[in-house]
Parts: structure tokens; sequence; C-alpha cells
């Protein structure tokens, strides 16, 4: 009976190929969606960790005043396993392209070749990747920089600059104005000679021993006391493994998605298989009358499906591995993070999630569904009793026929109708995934150029008695705050009196703290309530009082009277170590950590953007094509349903638009309406989830979205529910008027 059974597969299958290509087409675009997410994060992620032990990734850095003499390097390198020395200096043309030089690493941190080799002699050089991009240099060319040739002989990346920062302060990756060059030891120590005047970096790396990075610091305070400048684990440095901390949110928000395809794919795989079952509750009827087994017809009703959602998600699983999948979404990252080309990986769970779920999803579903339909008596079943699904009978007052009908049609398909809302919401879901991310990187971006009101601002190495005419002196240093498991800088910014680029006026206090809005938004936190924040350099934490809530979205910031941070932080009166100017003053540069401009923060924002870009696209333009595809599939079971009544009006003279009218008119009105409370639903659901993705990110967190955004929203929706309103008028226009006969008891 099964090998009988078995010859209809086909039939079926041509008959249906319409919803069984648009089944197949959801499933695709699902698993390729998760996977292609999923997948280019997890490969730069444990990319990035698999590089650790080639590259000899340093356990921190720290940098001093003056190097170590002998005797004081030889004590260091007692009390750690390795200790280099990677110092550096900078070199500026006319056009304001930094080139940092560098000699060759050894023992921690070593260069990655992406092509070319080490330099060997005076006058080579290996250049950062993406800068040479930029600058449109390769192998074997020359770079001049203030009066020197370089000739390139490869191109590289190091671990210690996988976020190319100039410095720790530096807003965001400018690979057109700064870079890295590599050369050897002993062209370094004459390019000293050459430039004696530069400033140069005594900066050590380290691998630590039976030492912790703590121990480590406190021997070093002991030493060389106000010489230690900074002092930075590998834990702490924004430098290292950016590009992993960056994708940790496409992964969560993949893993998300995933889980919202998976309950997409349950449901519209139940609802497609029943409705066939119900279509044909008569052939089954009779064929349980001529002694067929209800795991004979079981088996049966499952094959096809279940086939078809394993074709799809492997179909899926290839795109998504493809170069339009992964390769897609990875591009950006590597765009803008200095790394190796990863090799993709293949994570198991992802190819269990892509080959495995939707057929077993399919199978444990309509196992359940299809159980439950054959367990009929055949009488029932070729008698199709509740074929149609039953209503309470009340009376309508209604004198147009079209509209009672409607109403009657809505009332009987009911079920269907809260089906296809109910799949509606959860690709709006999916939907506003993405249109969050776009939100919240925009929103980022423009506040940020609308809230840095100041054109410059100069950190100090070694501040002046006094700040220069027409700066605004400012006391600023880094705390951290905790966030769902990471740890996220925050700026204490000391002011005195009203400042002339922010809004906060702090009260003269230790205790208490204006916060920026970003915190507000990201924390809750209102006025009155306790904000704790930590000092990475000893780990003392630190408790404020929020007095105020400032208006500046940029990065978490808390300000205080610029006299009592000094006495809290154990600094001289009136200390400050941070000018901000509208315009460019003239400061010799020796004395400065780093300058930010408007410009580079405005280009950092940008950057965001422009890295979430795939992510955005990919959930938006999928999410759309997946909405599209329900809406068409469970519009179809409706129309199915009622094959029998259109059969009847289209005897009795009814013509096409008529029919509309009567069986696609409520479904009109239900899908354009409905969407007015569903999506905002839909929203609020990943409004709810969405801090746990950004949780490693110090940025604002508004995602509200504007009246003209919801308006393109509902009028997409329309534009596509209509698109697909036209494909089912195609489909009533097949039904014949001898579909009457057929169906007729």
């Amino acid at each position: 009976m099964n090998a009988l059974l078995s010859k209809r597969l086909l039939r079926d299958l041509k008959a249906n190929a319409g919803r069984y290509a648009a089944l197949m087409l959801m499933i695709i675009l699902g698993v390729y969606i998760v996977v292609s997410i999923v997948g280019s994060a997890e490969t730069v992620i444990r990319g990035t960790e698999s590089m650790k032990s080639k590259n000899l990734v340093e356990d921190g850095q720290f940098t001093l005043f003056l190097p170590f003499s002998d005797a004081e390097r030889n004590a260091v390198a007692s009390e750690v396993k390795t200790l280099e020395e990677t110092f550096s200096f900078d070199l500026k043309d006319s056009g304001g392209v930094v080139e940092r030089i560098f000699q060759t690493r050894k023992n921690i941190d070593r260069i990655m070749l992406d092509n070319g080799a080490l330099p060997v002699r005076d006058g080579e050089a290996v250049i950062e990747k993406n800068h040479a991009k930029a600058l449109g240099l390769s192998v074997g060319d020359t770079v001049t920089i203030e009066g020197v040739t370089f000739r390139i002989t490869g191109l590289c990346t190091v671990p210690d600059y996988d976020q190319m920062l100039r410095t720790f302060g530096s807003p965001a990756v400018d690979s057109d104005t700064f870079g890295l060059l590599f050369v050897t030891a002993e062209y370094y120590k004459e390019l000293r000679n050459i430039f004696p005047q530069k400033t140069e970096s005594y900066t050590y790396a380290y691998h630590l021993g039976s030492e912790t990075d703590e121990s480590l610091r406190e021997s070093l305070k002991e030493m060389k006391g106000s010489q230690l400048l900074s002092f930075t684990t590998y834990a702490d440095n924004i430098r290292i493994e950016g590009a992993a901390g960056d994708v940790i949110m496409d992964k969560r928000v993949g893993l998300v998605a995933g889980v919202i395809v998976l309950m997409l794919f349950a449901y519209v795989i139940s609802v497609f298989v029943v409705h066939q079952i119900e279509r044909e509750q008569s052939v089954i009827g009779a064929l349980y009358s001529l002694g067929v087994k209800k795991h004979n017809l079981l088996l049966h009703y499952l094959t096809l499906p279940t086939l078809v959602s394993l074709v799809g998600g492997l179909i899926g699983l290839g795109v998504a591995f493809s170069p339009l999948g992964v390769s897609v979404m990875i591009q950006s990252t590597y765009d803008y993070f200095s790394t190796p080309v990863y090799d993709t990986v293949y994570p198991v769970y992802l190819i269990l999630y892509g080959a495995l779920l939707p057929p077993l999803l399919c199978l444990l579903v309509n196992l359940l569904a299809v159980n439950r339909k054959l367990s009929k008596t055949a009488l029932s079943l070729l008698r199709n009793e509740q074929a149609e699904g039953s209503y309470r009978q009340f009376k309508l007052n209604l004198k147009s026929f079209p509209l009672l009908f409607a109403v009657r049609q809505f009332l009987r398909e009911i079920r269907s109708s809260l089906a296809l809302l109910l799949g509606m919401f959860i690709t709006f879901m999916v939907v506003a995934l993405g249109i969050n991310t776009y939100v919240l990187c925009s929103s980022v971006r423009d506040r940020n150029r609308e809230d840095t009101t100041y054109e410059c601002l100069y950190l100090y190495k070694f501040p002046d008695k006094t700040p220069p005419e027409g700066g605004e002196a400012a006391y600023i240093r880094t705390l951290t705050i905790d966030c769902l498991g990471y740890t996220l800088d925050v700026s204490a910014i000391g002011i005195d009196g009203n400042s002339r680029y922010y809004d906060a006026v702090p009260k003269k206090s230790e205790t208490e703290a204006v916060i920026n809005c970003s915190l507000a938004e990201r924390f809750g936190y209102q006025v009155g309530d306790t904000l704790e924040l930590k000092d990475p350099s000893d780990e003392k934490v630190y408790h404020f009082t929020v007095s105020g809530i400032c208006n500046n979205a940029v990065g978490f910031s808390v300000f205080l009277d610029n006299e009592s941070m000094c006495s809290l932080f154990g600094m001289p009166e009136h200390y400050w170590n941070a000018v901000y100017s509208d315009r460019s003053l003239d400061i010799p540069e020796e004395l400065l950590y780093s300058v930010t401009t408007k410009d580079d923060i405005v280009k950092s924002s940008g950057v965001f953007v422009d890295a979430m870009r795939p992510l955005m696209i990919t959930l938006i333009s999928a999410g759309s094509f997946i909405f599209a595809v329900v809406l068409y599939l469970m519009l179809a079971v409706i129309i199915d349903r009622s094959t029998t009544g259109i059969s009847m009006i289209k005897v009795f003279g009814y013509r096409p638009k008529e029919i509309r009218k009567l069986y696609l008119n409520a479904n009109t009105i239900t899908v354009l309406l409905m969407q007015f409370p569903l999506f905002p639903l839909a929203k609020k659901v990943i409004d709810t989830i969405y801090p746990n993705f950004i949780a490693n990110v110090a940025c604002s967190m508004r995602l509200s979205y504007s009246w003209s955004l919801y308006l393109l929203i509902f009028c997409s929706v329309t534009v596509i529910y209509f698109a697909v309103n036209a494909m089912l008028l195609r489909k009533i226009n097949r039904v014949s008027p001898a579909e009457i006969l057929k169906n007729r008891e």
C-alpha cells in the first residue's frame, strides 16, 4: 500500500507546485538569514581564537615616560614569562597621513602576513593591509613620508591593532589617515637617529607567568612611580579582538532570528498540511473503507512536506555558506577591522539547524496535527463533515448582500484568519529586528553629530600650568560600568561651572553626578538613583547619586564638579588633562595624548551604520520576502477551503471581480487594519530583548520610530498584500464551475 500511495506524491507535488515552492522558499530564506548572520560571526570569533597561539597575543602592555634601565628591565623580565619592547614613533606627511613606525616583533603580537615577506634590509617595510588598500599600495610599491622612502615587502595585520585606533581614545578607525609600518630593528634605530625630535612611545608587551596583572602593576608602580603612564591588560585593550567583540551583536541577533524563524516554520507547515488533509477528507474516508491503515496514510501525508523541508533547508544552508551568504556578511568586518582572512567555519549546530531542524520540525508538528485529523471515522471523512469551520450563528441586519456574504465568510474562516494574523506577527518580529538595528545605528550617528558641540578635544600627556587661550579645560578620567556581563567605559568629566559644550551643571559634591542621557536610556537611571562605577586602574568602586540628566548622547559620561572630582581621585586642586575648543589650537604634539575632532566623531558614527548594513539589509529584505510568502500560503489556504463555494457562485454567473469582493475583501480589511496593532506589538517584543544585543557597546538606545518610518512600513505591507492578492485572484480564476459537481455528496 505504501508503494501505491507513493505514486501519488509526484502528482501531488505537481498539482500543488505553487504552494510547495512557496513553502520551500520560506524555508530557504529562513535558514539563509540565520546561518549567514551567525556563520559570519562564528567565523570571526573562532578565527580570532584560533589565531591566538599563532600570534602569541600579549597578556597586556604598559607605557613608561622613560625606558627601563638594563637592571630594571631584568628585574621586570624575571617576574613575567616574556617581556618585549614594542617601541614606536609617528611620522606625518603634509596631507595628514600618520605612519606609526615599529620594529618587527619576535615573541609577542607577531606579524601575520597576508602576502609578501618581512623586511630584511634598510628601507624595506611591511604595511598594515587596510591602510595599504586605502592608499592603493601593494607589494613592491614605495611610500615616502617626511623625506624617507619605504619599499613595501608585505601586507600584514598584528593582533594588538585588530582595531586600528591611533590612540585608545580615538573614536573610530580611519585607514585613510593612519597606518602601521614595520621595519628591521637596525633600521628602526637608524630612523630614530634621523628623527630624534619625534616623541617615542616606550611601550612594553608581556606574557604573564606566575604573576597576575595586578601584582605586576604594583611592582611597576613601586619601581617607576609616576613614570608609569599607562597599564592596559589584554581584557581592557580595545584594540585587541575588536572584530570578535563587534560581531557578538550579529550572533545574538541571528540566534534570536533563528528562534523566530523556527516558530514560523512550525506554524506554516502545520497549517499547510492540515489544510491538505481537510481538502481530501472524502478520499481518505474512501481509503479507510477499502482497508488502508492509518499509519500508511500518516506516512504518506508526512513524506512530501518533510522532503520539501529537507531540500529547502539544504539549499538555504548551501546558499548561506556560499559567497552570497557568509562572505557578504563578513566583508564589512574585513573592511573595518585589521584581521587576517579567516577560513570559513562550519559550526555543527548551524549545520544541524539548517539541514535537520526544518524536516524534523515538519515531521513533529505534522505528526501531531495529521494524527488528530486522521483519527476520525471513515463515515465522517466520507461525508466531509466539518470541512468548513463552524461558527456561532447570529443575525446581521445588513441590506447589502456582498457585504453580508463577506462578513459571513470572514466569520466562517475566523480560525484561518487568526492563523494568518499569527503568521504576520511572527514575520513582523523578523522585520522589526532589522529595522531596530537601522534605527539604533542611525540614531547614534545623528545624535553624536548633534551633541558634539566642540570642534576639537585635546587629551594631554603633560598638561601645562594653564590651559591654552580659547580652550575650556576639564579633567577626564575613564571609569567602567558592568552591562550584562560586559565592562563598558564611562567618561568621568570634571568641569567648572557652566560649560560651553555641555548642559550639565554638577553640584560641588564627591558623591553626586550628572549623567548623560545615554546612561539613562540604557540603564533606566533617574534622578536620585545610585550609579556604581569602577576605576580600572585600581579596581576601586565609586557610588554616585544621580543629581541630573543632561542632553548628551555621545557614549557614556558622568559629570562632576572639577574641584570635587580632583579631591575624589587624589589629584591637585583644579587639575585638568583635557581641553575643549570650538577651533583648532596650536598645541605642541609632544604634549598631547590624542586629538579628537567633531569630524572624527561623525565619521566613527557613520562607520557604525556601515558595519551593520549587511545585517540590516538581510533581516529587512529576507523578512519582507518571508512575509509575502506567508501571506500567499495562508490566503491560498482560505481560498482552497472555499473552492466549493466559489465554484457554486460561478455557476450562478458571478464575475471574478465580484467573487474577489465576496471572498478576499474581508481578508483585505483584516490584513490592512490588523497591521496597525500587530507591528507595534511585534516591535515591543523585540524592544524588550534588544538591550541584550548591544550589551558590549557603550551607546545610547533610542529605538522609537518616526511617523514617516511607520508610514513607510504600513505602505510596504499594503503593497506586498495587494501584490499577493493579485496572484490569488488568478487562483480564483482557475476554479472551475464543475468543481461543485466533484464535491457533491
